[in-house]
This record gives C-alpha cells, sequence and structure tokens, in this order.
C-alpha cells in the first residue's frame, strides 16, 4: 500500500469521471452565484452600501467553493484503476487528489453495494476490503487511516468509489476486475 499522486489513464481498467454530468449537477447553483454576484455589483454602484460589497465578496467565496467541489469530482483524473498487478484509488479531493496503490495482495474483498444517501440518494458503489496484514499498516498512513475508518463505519469496506458522475457504470469494471484479480479475491455483488 502506498500513496500516489495520481490514477493512472493507461491500466487496464480505468474508472473516469463524467464532466458532462459534473457540470449538469452544479450548473444550477452556479448560476444562482453568479446572478448574486451581479445583483451585488449593481447594489453597490447604485447605493454605494458596504453591505452590497460585504455581500458580493460572500458570494464569491460561495462561487469558489462550488468550483472546488466540480474540480474534485470531475477534474482531478480517474477514480479507478486495475491491472493484473495493482488497483488505484482516488478518494478525498479538495485542492490535491488523495490516491492510494493497493497491490491484489492486499485486497481480500471486492463487493458491489448500494447505499441509500442523503435525502432518499441512491448509489452503487465498488468497496475494497483489506486483509489484515493491509490493514494493520494503515496506522503507518494517517491521511488513509482516517478516510478507511469513516468507510468502514458506512460500507465495512476501507475503500469505496460511488457510480455518481461516473462515464461507466460501475458493473463494467467489477467484472473487469474479477478476471485480472487473482483467484484469492473474493468478489460479491
Amino acid at each position: 500500500m502506498q500513496r500516489e499522486s495520481r490514477v493512472p489513464t493507461d491500466a487496464d481498467v480505468v474508472v473516469s469521471p463524467d464532466p458532462r454530468l459534473g457540470f449538469r449537477q452544479r450548473a444550477f447553483s452556479l448560476t444562482m452565484v453568479a446572478l448574486l454576484i451581479l445583483f451585488s455589483i449593481v447594489g453597490a454602484v447604485g447605493s454605494g452600501s458596504a453591505f452590497w460589497i460585504v455581500f458580493g465578496a460572500v458570494c464569491l467565496l460561495g462561487a469558489g467553493v462550488e468550483l472546488l467541489v466540480l474540480r474534485s469530482q470531475v477534474w482531478l483524473g480517474p477514480s479507478l484503476a486495475a491491472d493484473r498487478d495493482h488497483v488505484w484509488v482516488r478518494f478525498g479531493g479538495g485542492l490535491r487528489p488523495d490516491v492510494v496503490q493497493l497491490a491484489w495482495s492486499e485486497i481480500s474483498d471486492v463487493s458491489m453495494v448500494s447505499w441509500n444517501g442523503r435525502r432518499g440518494a441512491l448509489a452503487h458503489c465498488l468497496t475494497f476490503t483489506l486483509t489484515d496484514d493491509a490493514r494493520a499498516e494503515l496506522p503507518d498512513h494517517p491521511a488513509l487511516a482516517r478516510h478507511a475508518r469513516g468507510l468502514t463505519k458506512v460500507f465495512g469496506a476501507e475503500f469505496a468509489i460511488s457510480d455518481n458522475l461516473k462515464s461507466v457504470w460501475l458493473g463494467e469494471p467489477f467484472r473487469a476486475m474479477e478476471i485480472l484479480a487473482p483467484t484469492v479475491v473474493k468478489f460479491s455483488d
């Protein structure tokens, strides 16, 4: 298990986000923030009040947050890659992607699960459960350990990717990884 800077794009199996879906999901909120910024500019010019300047600054901050979320969803590269030797999983986001490279010998189980999120949203996820030896290495990587603890509470697995904004249905890479993985790795859906 080691940290990487990016998920490779030339592996046998690659799951990438679909930018069109990301833009479609964020279009309304970005449009509203842009209108509020325009409204604050008109208000500041028309009245000269400091309120409108502060309001505009808050709206600019909101636009920055929206763009960071969009960036983390669609512009940080693939979310998952696999070949005969390794699996790469991107997690988190923010300013720099967090990627973990796992050898197949460190994975005991790969599963397809459904998850009910906020407001009744349903997501399908690929989860990766680590072997006991790999799990014992997690404390050496604090960011990975923190991420794995949170996912273990929800999925019972240390790493997961959802089908949200992905360019392919996760069943396809699941079946392709089943062919690539050694026979000791259990696949369940």
